[in-house]
C-alpha cells in the first residue's frame, strides 16, 4: 500500500555518495591534491543517478526508490570497513573473518531491507525527509574542516617570497649535456643495506664504479620524507623558509608539491633551452603534467582512487587489482627509461621512481609476490621481519634494471651526460612516524647517492655530500653558475607535522636497538 502522504523531495542518496568521498579528503587533506578527486566525485554521482532512475523505473516511486538507494550505497561504502575490523576473526578453529561470508551477509541485508522499503513500508515521506536532513548535515563537517584547511594553509604560502640562488648562465650554451635525475624511493646506504637488511649491495656499486660513476659512500638525507626532500633538492636550497612560513603545525603539503613541479632547477633549464621531461610516478607532488614531455602510460586508478575504493565493498576486486597496476606502472617506467631514444636537444629527465619503497610486489627475478601495503615502519601492515625480506627482493631486481637502464642512457649519448641516481630518504623498517626517539635515524637518513659527472665534475664531489647540494655542484661545473655550496644537514619530522623539523645533524648515524623500539 502507498502512503498517501505528499511525496518529498528525494536526494539523500546524492548526498549519501558523496559524503565518504568528501569525508576522506578530510581527513588525508594533508596528503590529497584536489585535481586527483574530481573523477571520483563525478564518478559516483553519475552511477548514484543511474541506480536510482533504475530502481525508479522498477518501483515507481521516487521516495522507494532514494531507499533503496541509499541502503545499497551505505552497505558499499562501509564494506571495506567492517571487513578489516572483521579480517582474520575466528570461532574456535573456523575462520569466519573471510571476504566473502562479509559479502554474503551484506547480500542478505539488502536483499531483506532492500525488499522491505521498496514494497512493504508503508509511510516513506517521514523516513526520505529524515535522510534528506541527516545526509545534508553529515556533509557539513567534511567541507567546513575542507574549506577552513585551504583558506588557512593559502594565507600561509601562496604568496610567500621562495629564496632564490642567483645563477649565472653559461658562457656557451653548445654541448650542454643531458640531465637524468632518477630518484630512487627509500633507496638506502651500502652500510645500512649490510648491517639492518644482511644485502650485500657491493656488486651492483663495483659495476656502477666501473662505468665512471661516483659513489658518495657517506651520504644522508636532507629531510626524511619525500616531498621535503625533493623540494629541497630540486630548488637548491633548504625548505626549512617554508616550516616557517606555514608554522610547525601545518600539514598541507601542496606548496612541497608545488616547489617539486615548478622548481627553480627547472625554470633555469628551460630558460637555456632544456626539453623538461617526466615519468608518470602515480604519486601525485612528483608528478610534472606540464613538461615538455609527460611520459604517462595511463592510470586506470590514481592514488585517491584506490584509497577510497579500498573502504568499498570494491576491495574484492581491488585486492587483486591494484597489485598488479602497480607492478604495471613501475615495469612501464623502468622500460621507458631503458627505451628513451636519443635527443638532439639538451633534456631535463626526471624519473621519481617509487622503488624499493613499499609495496613489495617484484621479487629478486622480477616475480610477482603478494604486497602488504604502501606504508612504512610503524604503520607497515606487516613485521619487521617481512618488511626487510621484500624490501631486499624488491632491491635486487632494481638493481639488475638499473645496470640496463644506466648502460642504456650512456650508449644513446653524443655527449656524455649527467646521471643522477639518489635515494630520497632511507628505508623505513626500523621507521617510527609517531617518535623520533624510537626511530633508527641511521637507516631513514642514510641514502644511495651516485654521481656520473663527466669531465672535471667528479673532483668537485665529497663522500657527505647531501641532495641539497648535488645540482649546485653540477651548475657550477657545466653550467658556470658560481654557487657556494651549503652546509650538509639532516632534519627528521613525524607524519603528521612535515613542518616541525627536528635537526638530527649530529646523530644521524644512531639506530635505536630493535629491542627498544
Amino acid at each position: 500500500m502507498v502512503s498517501s502522504m505528499k511525496q518529498q523531495p528525494v536526494f539523500h542518496p546524492f548526498l549519501l555518495c558523496l559524503y565518504p568521498i568528501l569525508a576522506l579528503i578530510a581527513y588525508n587533506i594533508d596528503q590529497v591534491m584536489m585535481r586527483e578527486i574530481w573523477r571520483s566525485l563525478l564518478a559516483t554521482l553519475i552511477c548514484t543517478g543511474g541506480l536510482f532512475g533504475l530502481l525508479y523505473l522498477l518501483t515507481r516511486n521516487p521516495e522507494r526508490a532514494g531507499l533503496v538507494a541509499s541502503l545499497a550505497l551505505i552497505l558499499f561504502f562501509s564494506y571495506g570497513h567492517v571487513y578489516r575490523l572483521v579480517e582474520g576473526f575466528h570461532v574456535g578453529e573456523t575462520l569466519i573473518g573471510r571476504a566473502d561470508y562479509l559479502a554474503a551477509l551484506w547480500a542478505i541485508i539488502f536483499i531483506n531491507l532492500g525488499w522491505f522499503f521498496s514494497r512493504r513500508l508503508r509511510k516513506t515521506a517521514g523516513l526520505t525527509r529524515y535522510l534528506n536532513l541527516v545526509t545534508a548535515l553529515a556533509l557539513t563537517l567534511p567541507v567546513f574542516q575542507i574549506g577552513h584547511f585551504y583558506l588557512q594553509n593559502a594565507r600561509s604560502w601562496r604568496d610567500a617570497p621562495q629564496s632564490q640562488p642567483q645563477l649565472n648562465r653559461p658562457s656557451s650554451q653548445d654541448q650542454l649535456p643531458d640531465i637524468y635525475y632518477i630518484i630512487l624511493d627509500g633507496y638506502g646506504r651500502e652500510d645500512v643495506l649490510d648491517e639492518i637488511y644482511a644485502y650485500d649491495n657491493s656488486e651492483f656499486l663495483a659495476v656502477l664504479r666501473q662505468q665512471g660513476f661516483y659513489i658518495a659512500d657517506n651520504s644522508h638525507a636532507n629531510y626524511a620524507q619525500t616531498t621535503l626532500s625533493l623540494a629541497a633538492s630540486l630548488n637548491l636550497e633548504y625548505v626549512n623558509d617554508l616550516a616557517e612560513q606555514m608554522g610547525e603545525e601545518a600539514t598541507s603539503r601542496d606548496p612541497l608539491a608545488e616547489r617539486i613541479q615548478h622548481s627553480y632547477l627547472r625554470a633555469y633549464l628551460s630558460s637555456l633551452g632544456y626539453q623538461i621531461v617526466n615519468l608518470a610516478s602515480a604519486y601525485a607532488p612528483t608528478e610534472l603534467r606540464d613538461a615538455d614531455l609527460f611520459l604517462n602510460p595511463g592510470e586506470l586508478l590514481n592514488s585517491f582512487e584506490s584509497l577510497l575504493l579500498s573502504n568499498t565493498a570494491a576491495v574484492l576486486l581491488l585486492d587483486k587489482i591494484i597489485p598488479a597496476l602497480y607492478r604495471q606502472r613501475m615495469a612501464i617506467n623502468l622500460d621507458a627509461l631503458e627505451t628513451l631514444p636519443a635527443s638532439r636537444t639538451p633534456r631535463f629527465v626526471f624519473a621519481h621512481l617509487t622503488i624499493p619503497h613499499p609495496p613489495f610486489v617484484f621479487g629478486p627475478q622480477g616475480e610477482s609476490i603478494p604486497p602488504r601495503n604502501f606504508k612504512e615502519g610503524n604503520y607497515y601492515e606487516g613485521t619487521t621481519e617481512e618488511y626487510i625480506a621484500g624490501y631486499r627482493g624488491q632491491l635486487a631486481y632494481l638493481n639488475q634494471r638499473l645496470e640496463q637502464i644506466v648502460a642504456h642512457l650512456l650508449s644513446i649519448s653524443s655527449r656524455e651526460p649527467v646521471i643522477i641516481l639518489q635515494g630520497d630518504h632511507g628505508p623505513g623498517a626500523l621507521l617510527n612516524w609517531d617518535d623520533v626517539n624510537k626511530t633508527c635515524l641511521k637507516e631513514r637518513m642514510s641514502i644511495f647517492n651516485a654521481y656520473y659527472l663527466p669531465g672535471e665534475g667528479e673532483k668537485h664531489l665529497y663522500p657527505a655530500i647531501t641532495p641539497v647540494n648535488s645540482f649546485r655542484i653540477i651548475l657550477n661545473t657545466y653550467f658556470n653558475a658560481g654557487l657556494s655550496l651549503l652546509e650538509d644537514r639532516s632534519y627528521f619530522s613525524l607524519w603528521e607535522t612535515p613542518y616541525q623539523l627536528i635537526d638530527v645533524s649530529d646523530s644521524v648515524d644512531t639506530c635505536m636497538p630493535i629491542s627498544s623500539r
